[in-house]
C-alpha cells in the first residue's frame, strides 16, 4: 500500500524545506499538531513522528530525543526512550519509564507488557540482579503454561 497524497505532501515539504526553510516546516507541524486535542492520538504521533525524522535529518538530534522524551504518554515514543537509555545503560531511568507505564496502563494484555517484561529481564541480566532475574524467568514460565492451558481447554471445546 502506497503513501496518500497528504502523507506524500508532507514529504515533499519536508524535503524542499531541508534546503530552503526549515523553521516554515516545523511552524506548520506544530500548528497542525496544535489543532490536535488529543495528544495521544495516531494523529499526534504521527505529526511528532515527522518533527524527530526532520530534526535528525537536520543533525539535531538532542532536540529530536528532547520530543521523544517530552512525549512519553505515546506508547512507541516510551518505548523507544527506554531502549536508548537501556543502550546508554541508565537502567535507572530505563526501570522507572517502565514501571511508570505499568502503573498508568496496568494491562497485563496490553502489547508492550511483555516487551517491557522482556526489557526488564535484559536490564535484570546486565546487572547481574539474580532475584529480579528469577521473579522475571517465573513470571514467563507462568505465561506460557497459562497460555498452552488455554489452548489445549479451547481444543477440547470444539
Amino acid at each position: 500500500m502506497g503513501i496518500g497524497f497528504y502523507e506524500g505532501f508532507q514529504r515533499l515539504f519536508a524535503t524542499l524545506a531541508l534546503k530552503v526553510d526549515p523553521d516554515t516546516f516545523l511552524a506548520f507541524q506544530d500548528q497542525l499538531l496544535a489543532n490536535i486535542a488529543d495528544k495521544n492520538s495516531h494523529a499526534a504521533e504521527t505529526i511528532l513522528r515527522r518533527k524527530v525524522g526532520f530534526y535528525q535529518r537536520l543533525g539535531r538530534n538532542v532536540k529530536a530525543l528532547a520530543i521523544l522524551e517530552e512525549n512519553i504518554q505515546i506508547n512507541s515514543f516510551r518505548l523507544e526512550v527506554v531502549e536508548r537509555k537501556i543502550a546508554k545503560k541508565d537502567f535507572e531511568e530505563a526501570k522507572r519509564l517502565i514501571n511508570d507505564f505499568f502503573m498508568g496502563e496496568g494491562d497485563r494484555e496490553h502489547h508492550l507488557y511483555r516487551t517491557y517484561r522482556k526489557l526488564l529481564l535484559d536490564i535484570a541480566q546486565k546487572e547481574n540482579d539474580v532475584p529480579v532475574i528469577k521473579e522475571l524467568a517465573y513470571g514467563f514460565i507462568l505465561q506460557v503454561l497459562s497460555n498452552r492451558r488455554t489452548l489445549m481447554i479451547s481444543a477440547l471445546l470444539k
